[in-house]
């Protein structure tokens, strides 16, 4: 798979995971990635 691609899917799979455990905003979940990079 293509790299962007690889890593916007794990991005949106942890933010789903986040909203099911009660998270609703990109400051409440806690993302193992850090953020802000060129793809942010």
């Amino acid at each position: 798979m293509d790299e962007p691609v690889a890593r916007l899917r794990t991005h949106v799979s942890e933010l789903v995971q986040q909203a099911e455990r009660g998270a609703r905003s990109l400051a409440a979940a806690r993302l193992t990635h850090a953020g802000g990079g060129a793809d942010a």
